[in-house]
């Protein structure tokens, strides 16, 4: 499954995007500031990354 991290500090933003990718069968992992995407990236190895 192909794992997508989303970098994204307004939640009114990142959940309908989180909701929409998930439902078309990618792994989501949200981060809502970069120190935390740079702890979801070092633990997690996602394929893609969408940021603000």
């Amino acid at each position: 499954m192909t794992k997508i991290l989303l970098v994204e500090d307004e939640v009114a933003l990142s959940e309908p995007l989180a909701f929409l990718l998930d439902k078309e069968g990618y792994e989501i992992i949200v981060a809502e500031d970069g120190t935390a995407a740079l702890e979801l990236f070092a633990s997690h190895s996602p394929d893609l990354i969408l940021l603000d």
